[in-house]
């Protein structure tokens, strides 16, 4: 069974390994920019990234995290996300809520 965690517009998901086109990063540390400004922020033992293919045309990094021990998401709008040793994939999701046409 997967298993998935949601912090705001963070996705954490835990994975069995590290895919093989992943480097590992010179931060110990994922800080994701929020749209309020504020960070979210996952302190791991090591941190590995990758570039993808995003719909054929757009890239985008996406962040690997390998804890060694229990850590913690911190956000300060959201309840902390405590999460085991273990492998994470992490990613963020944005909501799209098209212009919506006012009428009088």
């Amino acid at each position: 069974m997967v298993r998935i965690w949601r912090q705001g517009d963070v996705v954490v998901r835990e994975i069995s390994e590290i895919p093989k086109e992943a480097v590992l990063s010179d931060t110990s540390e994922i800080r994701i920019a929020s749209e309020t400004g504020n960070p979210h922020v996952l302190r791991a033992v090591q941190v590995f990234e990758t570039k993808e293919n995003v719909r054929g045309t757009l890239h985008s990094r996406q962040q690997y995290a390998l804890l060694e021990e229990v850590s913690t998401m911190t956000h300060p709008q959201h309840a902390p996300l405590q999460l085991s040793a273990g492998i994470y994939q992490i990613t963020t999701v944005r909501d799209y809520a098209p212009a919506r046409r006012l009428l009088d």
